[in-house]
């Protein structure tokens, strides 16, 4: 392969179908990949997005035996249940437990970060990206971004210039009028021609909106 590891950044405006995407292609080609799937909405730190990143591939990923047994010890020794998805790992507790893992573990893993531009206050887009050049450099993960790069606060050019750094392709999502109709079609009960001559008329490619019509 000519890229082991990279960042792929999916732009496009909200309600446009980026997550639907995703989701599209996540069930038809990592059935047998492990990955992690991660929205910033509501992420207060960095710890959070690492926290979910593990849970997600020790559990979802069969073949990362050693990953999940990890886990399980951890869970243990701090007095969790096995099936415990949120079992409170922060801080040096966290940092403690990426120490035991190894880049092979986390090798060809698809981490998707989504809602970039919902992130909170309080995460720094320079700690975010930091994180993400981590994993592709220093654990050879496959990263997806999702994002709609016009409402992204950057006042001082931060995304800009650490994008450059770490982002190896990208891509603008903006699918037809009739790319959009098609997924919202098995919605309709009935008009069905009348709106999506409708939205032909009007250009509207908005999945969300076509929905509240």
């Amino acid at each position: 392969k000519l890229y082991d590891s990279f960042v792929i950044a999916i732009k496009g405006n909200w309600g446009t179908g980026k997550t639907f995407f995703w989701n599209k292609f996540k069930e038809e080609n990592l059935k047998e990949k492990p990955y992690a799937y991660v929205s910033l909405f509501g992420k207060d730190s960095i710890s959070d997005i690492k926290k979910d990143v593990i849970i997600q591939i020790s559990v979802k990923d069969k073949h990362l035996s050693t990953v999940s047994e990890k886990i399980k010890d951890i869970k243990t020794t701090l007095g969790f249940k096995e099936y415990d998805s949120n079992f409170g790992l922060s801080g040096s507790l966290l940092s403690a437990a990426m120490s035991l893992f190894q880049k092979k573990e986390f090798k060809d893993v698809v981490i998707c970060i989504d809602d970039f531009e919902r992130k909170s206050s309080k995460l720094d887009i320079k700690d975010i990206l930091g994180y993400l050049s981590q994993l592709k450099e220093q654990f050879g993960c496959q990263i997806v971004l999702i994002l709609n790069e016009d409402k992204i606060s950057n006042d001082d050019g931060t995304y800009k210039d650490y994008k450059e750094k770490i982002v190896d392709f990208e891509y603008t999502y903006n699918p037809s009028v009739e790319e959009a109709y098609k997924i919202i079609e098995i919605e309709l009960l009935d008009f069905k021609i009348e709106f999506k001559e409708y939205c032909s008329k009007v250009n509207l490619n908005n999945i969300r909106i076509m929905k509240k019509i």
